[in-house]
Parts: C-alpha cells; structure tokens; sequence
C-alpha cells in the first residue's frame, strides 16, 4: 500500500511534491519511507504534515496486522478449527512439558483417550455435517464437565483427549467417568435425538510409560480394551500389551486376507424334528490364516465390527453363501442359507440393496436367504432395527432372532418385529438335561413360538437326551455337533448327496435313532454327481458310532478318503 500527494509548481518554493513507499514488513518491525522533494529547504507545510501522518497510520495499521496474523497462526497452530479445542500438537506438547517436568518432580501425570462409539454410523446415515454438528456439541460437554480438571483436546475424527496434572489411577477414573457421564444425554442434531457412548482409555505417568509416545500408545491399548468389552473406562494394565499386539497384527492381516480369499465359509446343517431331514444351513465364517492356522470368527469379527471391515466381510459371506446355494439348487438341493448379521449391519443405509443385488446376482429367489440378528443387536437400537427389518421383509428374506433368552426384549416389542423363526441359545439348550432351570426357559420358548407363529430353533445340541426333551417339547429344529458340526461345503455336500438320504433314513433322527453324523465324513458325493463312476453300488453304511465307512459291494474300505470335520467354534 501507499500515498502520494503532488502540488502545482509554486513560486514561493514551497513543496512541490511528496510520496509515501509502501510498508515493509520485518518480523513485527514497520518501516515507512517518505521522499520529499521541495523546492527549497524550508518547512513542509500542511500537505507534508498531513503526508507523513498518513504513511504513520499506514505503519500502524501493517503492525497491527501483521500481530493478527501471528496470533491467528498461533492459534490455529495449537487450536482444533471445529470444536476450539485444543488440538493434536498442541496436546503433545502440553504433554511433553508435563512429563519433562514429571521426570524432575517425580509428579503424576494423567492421560485419558475417549473415542466414541459408532460415531462411523453418524457420517453413514446422516452424513458428515451432521456428524460435525455432533463433534462440536461433544467438544463443548467435555470442556464443561473437565475444563477445571485439566485440558481437553480432539485428536481428530471422533477422538478426544483429556490431560490431568498431578492425577493418580483413582482421580483419573473418576475424570473419565465425568466425561462419559457428561455425554449420556440425548444430542440435538437435525431436528433430532442422537444418543451417543464414548470408550476411555486410561494411563498414567510414571506408572504406565515414561516418555509421550509410550503414554499415548497405552492410553489408546486401553481404550481399544474398553470398545471390545463394552466398558466405558478402562486402565492400562501390562497383561494387555500381548493381546493388543497380536489384534494389530490380524486387524492388518484381514485387510489382505479379504483380498487374498483367505476367509472361506462353512455351513452347519439344521434338521427338521418332524422330517429329519436338513432344510437350512447356517454359514459360519472361517479364516484360514497363513502362520495361525483356520481361526473362530470370535478371533476376527469383533476387529472387522470395529474397524468397518465388518462391511466387506459380511458382503463376502453373502456371496459366498448364496453361490453355493445356487450351486446346490441346480443339483437338485433345495436348502436356505442363513446368515449372522452385526448390529453394525443395521447402520448400514445400503444393506437391503446390497442384498437384492447379490440375489439377482445368482438368480436365487429372496426365500432362499435368512438373515440372523442377536437379540442384544436389535435392543441396541431397537426403533432402528425394525426399520431395518421391515425393509427386508419386504424383500422377501426370512428372519431369525439368534441368541434368543440372552437379550432383554420385551414380548410386546418381540410382537412387532416382521421374524419368521426364534433361535434359542445354546447356553440354556446344552444344559437342559442337568438345569431344570434351564429346561423351562426353553420349554417356555418354544411355547411363546407356537403362539406367536414363529418357527423355533435350538441351538447346542450336544447330546442324545437333549435331542429328545426338544423333540418332546414340539421344538421345530435343531442344530449342533449331536446333529452336524459346521463343516465345508463339499463335506455337507457329500452328505446330502448320499443314498442314505435318498431313501429317507435321515427321518431316523426324528424318531431319535441317534445322530444323523459320526464325527467323519466322506470327502466326495458318493451318490448322484458323484465324480468316481460307482453307481452300480450295492449298499450303502454310515457308522454312526465311528468313523464314516461306505460298503462299495465289494466289503468295507476304511481307508477311504475321509475328512475330519472341526468342532463348530
């Protein structure tokens, strides 16, 4: 910027012109420059005075400015732009200090992570304004609840973090229960109710680590400790390192093994009480890991729930799943797939057109698709849910409530839900023979499926006495290793494929002549589209005692080809 001012040539040999240079800017330095150039050297006059006042201001002004501008730096620098909290540097920092000095006073030194939970689903259904909207609000209740506490800052995304000087385990916990109380209120955002919860992750200086990284990496071991036990607090313990390790390693090996289609679906048989016969097959995910062997999907699914992974999972286990149904259908297998879904899947504004696209996909009709959901993932959210559920009814799928006796949903609630069948635990199933206890919750259950229309399915069935109780109690089916482990494709496939169903001895299981599987199975078909031509067969033996042998006409051969089926993990 500049002036500059001219006047007429003039007799007298006053002023006769006058400029004002720019400001130059130097740190927090101002410099203006003025040139004059007068006729004679006399006094400047009032157009000179009013020069130079004008090149001050201009000073002025550029040192003002120029300290806005480093304030501005300084803040943004140190300060989170949508919440106004403190940020990631500045928090780091802040935390340096504090152990530095810690290290000198030998002074305690707090560090709390709090990440919110399911925060992903916000952005997904309602869109990322909304989930801002949100972070704000949360910015704002813990820098009510904790501001005389200590300092409170976002890390970025949903992740905060909260500083506490001079703070022992005990002080720390109960900070943390400050801030997760402080967010148990409804959030209005967009004309509507959010509820949210928040997992804390506690560690303490000297006690957990000595430096910053150490603290912030075993604050945040804890708070992942916290998500995957649904508690709200937790403190670092040394126990978790190993553990957290290890979920590390496989959280990045699942990315790769999704893609290198290391995850392979098995399918356990249900049979019909009445037929004897196996009309459903539930697909349970298995992960054949290249150094730990095949993994329970309780070592991987709660990583893939936590992370998003659970998305691509479940989309993987759908196709999977119904490209062996259709397989089964065109030989002659007409058999339902059922298939488990988390309470994250409910958040998923793309699950029913997901589902419609994988069945056209495979030409399969909507009839040949059941979908499980735990009760305890319905209750979660329970209006969320039957919109969910209503939407895939209409889609034509069955629908099973898995895990039944375990949640707390109302009869009342259970009336309104569009389920087709009820499965009730294996925790009150396998023990009903000891447990009277336990005999009459099932019992009791079958009987409110009966009423309210619901096909009923018991699940852990492990021996022969307990198949007869269900049997006598009119249960619908069942599932279990007394009745078939979980097992691959082309070992049930064997299975179903045998004489041995086609002439219907599988309706001795109805009759409760015993278990329809010995713990062995042949690997290949041995009747229709088997691929060794022995059709002229003469008989054929399952030993349901031992292993699996098959009488060829020419005397038995236990040496066949036969596969162990694993346990259902």
């Amino acid at each position: 910027m500049g002036a500059a001012a001219a006047a007429p040539d003039r007799a007298d040999g006053r002023l006769l012109a006058a400029f004002g240079a720019g400001v130059v800017l130097a740190g927090s330095v101002a410099v203006a420059i003025a040139a004059l150039t007068p006729g004679d050297p006399v006094p400047l006059g009032a157009l000179g005075v009013v020069l130079l006042v004008a090149v001050t201001a201009l000073a002025a002004l550029a040192l003002h400015h120029a300290a806005s501008v480093t304030i501005d730096h300084e803040r943004r620098a140190r300060q989170d732009p949508l919440t106004g909290l403190a940020n990631r540097a500045a928090f780091r920092r802040a935390l340096d200090e504090r152990v530095a000095d810690g290290r000198n006073a030998w002074a305690q030194v707090a560090v709390l992570l709090l990440d919110l939970d399911r925060f992903r689903e916000v952005n997904d259904t309602l869109g990322h304004d909304a989930g801002d909207r949100l972070l704000v609000l949360v910015g704002e209740r813990l820098r009510a609840a904790l501001a005389d506490e200590g300092m409170v800052a976002r890390l970025g995304g949903d992740e905060f973090a909260i500083l506490l000087d001079g703070a022992d385990s005990a002080r720390a916990r109960r900070c943390a229960g400050q801030a997760v109380a402080a967010l148990e209120a409804s959030f209005p955002v967009d004309d509507g109710l959010l509820d949210v919860e928040a997992s804390v992750g506690i560690a303490v200086f000297p006690e957990h680590g000595a430096t910053t990284e150490t603290l912030l990496q075993r604050a945040d071991i804890a708070m992942y400790r916290a998500k995957a036990r649904q508690h709200a607090v937790e403190c670092y313990a040394a126990e978790h390192d190993h553990h957290n390790r290890r979920q590390l390693a496989l959280l990045a090996d699942l990315r790769a093994g999704l893609g290198r289609g290391e995850l392979v679906v098995h399918y356990m048989p249900q049979v019909n009480l009445m037929t004897g016969r196996v009309e459903t097959v539930e697909a349970l995910v298995r992960w054949n890991h290249p150094e730990e062997g095949l993994l329970a999907p309780g070592e991987f699914v709660p990583l893939a729930e936590r992370t998003g992974l659970i998305r691509p999972l479940t989309t993987h286990v759908l196709a999977q799943s119904l490209r062996q149904i259709a397989r089964w259908r065109r030989r002659g297998l007409d058999l339902v797939v059922s298939v488990n879904l988390s309470a994250r899947n409910l958040h998923d504004p793309g699950l029913s057109g997901q589902l419609r696209d994988v069945l056209e996909r495979q030409g399969l009709p909507a009839r040949h698709l059941q979908l499980e959901l735990t009760e305890s993932s319905i209750m979660d959210d329970p209006e969320r849910a039957l919109t969910v559920l209503r939407e895939l009814d209409e889609l034509g799928v069955r629908l099973a409530v898995d895990d039944f006796g375990t949640g707390y949903s109302s009869l009342a609630y259970l009336q309104r839900l569009p389920v087709d069948e009820i499965k009730i635990d294996r925790s009150f199933v396998s023990g009903m023979a000891e447990r009277p206890a336990d005999e009459v919750i099932v019992c009791s259950t079958i009987e409110l499926g009966r009423n309210l229309g619901l096909t009923v399915t018991a699940e852990g069935v492990e021996t022969e006495s307990v198949l007869a109780m269900l049997r006598a109690h009119g249960c619908h089916h069942v599932q279990g290793h007394f009745v078939g482990p979980a097992m691959p494709a082309a070992e049930l496939e064997a299975l179903l494929e045998c004489p041995l169903w086609a002439g219907g001895m599988a309706a001795g299981l109805a009759r409760g002549q015993g278990s329809l599987f010995g713990p062995q199975l042949p690997l290949e078909p041995v009747g229709p589209g088997a691929e060794d031509d022995e059709d002229d067969m003469d008989d054929v033996v399952l030993d349901l005692d031992g292993d699996a042998t098959i009488d060829l006409g020419g005397g038995r051969h236990p040496s066949r080809r036969h596969a162990r089926v694993p346990p259902r993990l």
